[in-house]
């Protein structure tokens, strides 16, 4: 058995190296989860059948990809435009392009825009550098689904990731395919 002064020696060596694989081993995986890939749960049913198709006992685990450029039709999670706390999942149906406003928007604006952009407090305007575009989501439930029918185009910024696949439930694991690329930019007149 060990004694007092061993099993206290274990415990210093424990935490040593528990504190050791935390400082070599935390700050990249954090960076790894912030910038390049990150699992989360899905909540309600506005994805459904894409997502959470069935019961609310099982929700679906999804894998989101950070820094993609999306289009039209891909899933998407978001920053809530009215609730910062709060993300989101829907499908992208319309991508405005990049635009930069040369001039100073009204408070209004703002927050039509889900606070994108630099609130000045003394002026009571907000100056927008770039927006980035506007993207158009929608869930796929229509009758559950609160997204740009309700709070308009959302910020580009507030995109967050890619949904590129379910892996849990298991027996929903399954990649969420990428619509075809548009060829609308084909101008062959053949």
């Amino acid at each position: 058995m060990y004694g007092a002064s061993s099993t206290a020696e274990f415990l210093r060596h424990f935490a040593r190296k528990t504190a050791t694989a935390i400082w070599m081993f935390g700050p990249p995986l954090v960076w790894i989860k912030d910038r390049v890939v990150d699992i989360e749960i899905v909540q309600g049913h506005s994805m459904s059948p894409t997502l959470n198709p069935g019961s609310s006992w099982f929700r679906d685990r999804i894998i989101v990809l950070r820094n993609l450029v999306i289009g039209p039709g891909d899933v998407v999670t978001f920053w809530d435009p009215f609730d910062p706390k709060r993300h989101l999942v829907k499908r992208v149906v319309a991508v405005e392009p990049r635009h930069r406003p040369s001039s100073v928007r009204t408070v209004d604006d703002y927050d039509e825009l889900g606070g994108a952009g630099g609130l000045d407090e003394s002026t009571h305007s907000v100056a927008f550098e770039d927006l980035g575009g506007r993207v158009y989501v929608l869930g796929d439930n229509p009758d559950r689904s609160v997204d740009s029918r309700y709070f308009g185009p959302i910020p580009q910024p507030l995109i967050d990731g890619l949904v590129v696949g379910v892996i849990w439930p298991p027996w929903r694991m399954s990649w969420v395919p990428r619509p075809p690329p548009d060829d609308d930019d084909d101008f062959d007149d053949r």
